[in-house]
């Protein structure tokens, strides 16, 4: 996993199949050494910026 903290939004919404359980893998994410936890407000801030940078293209 590259960047846990990144991953743990994407995680929360992402389609599973029967091999994994969200759980599992939110846990997964949320236990690794580089995890750290983003306050809302904070993914939303990124989330904006990302959304509006990548529609100036």
């Amino acid at each position: 996993m590259i960047n846990p903290a990144d991953a743990y939004p994407l995680l929360r919404t992402a389609q599973m199949d029967d091999g994994q359980t969200r759980s599992y893998s939110l846990y997964l994410a949320a236990t690794r050494p580089s995890f750290y936890r983003r306050s809302f407000s904070r993914f939303l801030k990124e989330k904006m910026k990302s959304m509006l940078s990548s529609s100036v293209r």
